[in-house]
């Protein structure tokens, strides 16, 4: 198991697939239809509200399902297959509250960085970052080096 996996595995699966889920704006409008129409639609009838290619559809609900945001289900009726849905988890839906009464409430930075950034071109027209600060705990740990790419210089930028 690498460092990554070891720190990524303290948040459960399900959560990081649920962040996973939600960053695409494809698939936030495709929540939202959903939700805005009953919490539930038709393919062809998704399909039609957000005018998207039904492959680009198809993938989208597919990420939506393994984060638990979306669940796709048949209808029978006296055992005839009937129509076939998808909707807004119960669970989609409290993620998207919480996050969105996290969001509405104001907060203050874990730490608040004194630092200036722009990217510059070199005169062999490779394209460098420029970082400015005053912070010398950050110029000695977040950027002991400028072999990255990355100068780093006490001041402010011009």
């Amino acid at each position: 198991m690498t460092k990554v996996d070891e720190y990524a595995s303290q948040i459960p699966l399900i959560l990081r697939h649920t962040f996973k889920a939600f960053a695409s704006d494809n698939r936030s409008a495709i929540v939202v239809a959903l939700y805005e129409n009953n919490k539930r639609l038709t393919f062809s009838k998704l399909k039609n509200t957000l005018e998207i290619d039904q492959r680009i559809l198809t993938d989208e609900l597919k990420r939506l399902m393994s984060g638990a945001i979306v669940d796709h289900y048949t209808e029978f009726q006296e055992g005839v297959r009937g129509y076939s849905y998808y909707e807004v988890t119960d669970y989609g839906i409290n993620i998207l509250k919480a996050t969105l009464n996290v969001l509405s409430k104001s907060y203050e930075p874990i730490v608040k960085l004194d630092i200036n950034a722009k990217t510059i071109t070199t005169d062999d027209s490779q394209p460098i970052v420029r970082v400015e600060t005053n912070d010398s705990l950050i110029k000695s740990n977040v950027f002991p080096d400028s072999s990255s790419g990355i100068i780093v210089s006490s001041g402010v930028m011009a």
